[in-house]
This record gives structure tokens, sequence and C-alpha cells, in this order.
């Protein structure tokens, strides 16, 4: 049989067949058989116990993570543990809790909780109350049996999960980065958040954007270059902002608007953030010196102290011997200082 995808005998519903690969999938019909490209039907049980097994429908495929276990029914194949990915146009996934229809590509996990994640086109989720329809980007949980009701939210990204990866690794990326400058600009302002809140209103001229000006200063910027990148009118920014409310995070706002690289920052913005200063230097004195002022053009002599390999102990204190200074330019300032250095040195020493 082919099995990239062409001139496969379409399969009925209520079968489905296994894609031969690197996972370790074994079927159980009535007794345990080694599943090799094995041609699945209505009361067959399959397991994974390691890698990703690859499941043929009639309506597109599954990919079966490790640890899954999946029941071939006339309806649709039933996850009763572990997670799936469907990829297809009217896939069904059935599980203990809900039922999903997938047009595109969703994760379906099946846990103490029924989760539905839709990475592509979108999904409906049926229970034994109601029925939702899912958009991109977003999750759906319901809890137990399916009694309850539908949770919409947000997708969670997870940089370590394999899915994730695959599909949103450009929202993992936008999102260490967004969230890097937020915290940045907001620990660099400080008190002086208004003067940078002003300056990107008056930029953008976005009215919902006040909707921010009591969270942090990092927050108001990013959200603003973000619309700017997107060309979002209020409406738009209104829209971002309440999915950033539910917990979404700014790489996945920006991937669900188009966004693939890093905005650009707003013109004068940093100097706004930290001040450019003057070129002088602050000369601070050390804590076993006093401040001197240097003299241009006059160096000052070196004091070298010498700790012998054995230093000698008398009446529990050390006794250490510092060697005379090397003799000193005759300059009456130089002079000054190095006796200023002897007394400092002595007094240091109990001399």
């Amino acid at each position: 049989m082919a099995t990239n995808g062409s001139h496969v005998a379409p399969l009925a519903a209520g079968t489905a067949r296994v894609i031969p690969g690197d996972a370790a999938v074994t079927v159980h019909r009535g007794t345990p058989v080694a599943a090799a490209d094995a041609l699945l039907r209505a009361g067959d049980t399959l397991s994974v116990q390691r890698g990703v097994a690859a499941i043929r429908t009639s309506l597109g495929t599954l990919y079966a993570a490790g640890g899954s276990t999946i029941a071939i029914t006339d309806a649709a194949p039933r996850v009763t543990r572990g997670e799936v990915l469907a990829q297809g146009r009217g896939i069904v996934v059935a599980t203990r809790a809900a039922t999903a229809t997938v047009n595109g590509i969703a994760r379906v996990r099946q846990g103490l909780t029924f989760e539905l994640d839709v990475y592509r086109g979108g999904a409906v989720v049926r229970t034994a109350t109601e029925t939702v329809g899912i958009p991109r980007l977003r999750r759906a949980v319901v809890s137990g049996n399916g009694s309850s009701l539908v949770t919409i939210a947000p997708l969670v990204i997870n940089a370590a999960d394999q899915w994730d990866r695959k599909f949103l690794g450009t929202a993992i990326e936008l999102d260490a980065a967004l969230s890097a400058r937020s915290r940045g600009l907001t620990m660099q302002v400080a008190n002086g958040g208004a003067a940078v809140v002003d300056k990107v209103v008056a930029e953008t001229g976005l009215k919902d954007l006040a909707l921010l000006q009591n969270e942090p200063v990092g927050e108001f910027v990013v959200a603003a270059e973000l619309a700017r990148a997107a060309h979002l009118g209020d409406p738009g920014v209104a829209s971002a902002l309440k999915l950033r409310s539910e917990g979404a995070s700014w790489g996945l706002i920006a991937f669900e608007q188009g966004i693939h690289e890093l905005p650009a920052t707003f013109a004068g913005l940093d100097n706004v953030v930290v001040p450019v200063g003057n070129d002088e230097v602050a000369h601070v004195p050390t804590a076993t010196a006093p401040a001197v002022t240097p003299t241009p053009g006059v160096k000052l002599p070196a004091v070298s102290v010498t700790i012998p390999a054995n230093p000698v102990t008398k009446g529990g204190t050390t006794t250490v011997t510092v060697p005379p200074a090397p003799p000193a330019p005759a300059t009456n300032v130089v002079a000054g200082l190095v006796n200023t250095v002897d007394d400092l040195v002595g007094g240091l020493l109990g001399h």
C-alpha cells in the first residue's frame, strides 16, 4: 500500500488504517496483535506505547501521541485516554465528555477534562448540553463527563510542547521578545511612565489604548506597537485588549493579527525611557581612601604591601611588614600625597 497519501483506496466509515512509522502500536482485537499497516474496524482498540502513530480515516488523519488509547467505532474514533492531533475536513473525534468535529487542525486531549486546541481552521464541540463553535487559536475545556458548560479561552502556548512548537513556533519567539520588552520598559521607566504614555498616545491617536493606562507602562507600549504594526483601529485594539485580559500572550495576539516579526518601536521613545545625560563622569571616592582631586600630568607612586608567607603572630595580632615607598619626584604636590598615603596605611595597620 502507498503511504504518501496517493493512490490509496478510500476507507469506509467506521474503519481506519494505521500508517507505518516509528511508533510502537498495539491493536486489541480480542487478543492483542502487532500493528503494521493494519486495517482497523469497529470494535478494535489501538494503544500507542511510544512515538506518534498516524491513523488515516475517511475524513482525515489522526496523529496519536504515546500513551494514547483510541477505540474504533461505527460513528467515529473515540479517544479514551491521551491526546491526538486531528487534521481533516469534517473529521470527527469522540471522547468521554464531548465530540469534536474539526475543519482544519486541532489537538484533542482526554484526561480528567476534555480539551480542544484549534491551530488552524475551526471546530465544533458537542456535549450533552450544548453545541459550541471554537475558532482558530482558541481552546475549549469541558469538565467531567460533559454535563458542564464549555469554557472557551485563548490558547495557552507551551514552548516545550511538540505541537505548539510545530504550529505556533513564530508566536513562541514573538512572545519571548515582546514579554521581555514589556518587562524591560516597565523597570526602566519606574515612576516616569506618564511621559511615555503621552508620547505614544500622541503618535497613535488610539483612544482605546486608554484602557491600559493603569497597567504597567511596558504593556501599554507593546500594545501600541502591535496595534500600529497590524494597522488596527479602535475596534481592533479593543478586541486585542480583551484577548489579553482573558490570558492571551502577546505572542499569540501578534500571531493572530498576522504579525510574524517584531514590530517597529516608536521613534525617540528610548530617549524618554532612558534620558540622554551629559558626558561628565562622576568620581566616587573609595571607602578606604580620602577623596583626592588628581593634578593633571602628575602620576602617584605605587605603594606595595608585602605579606610574608608565615606572618608572625603576637598576642593575637599578625605583624605585617610594609616596605618603604620608592623615592618620589621632587614635587610638593606629590610629596604631600605620598605622606597622606603613608599616614593612611600606618593608621590601618596600627603603627
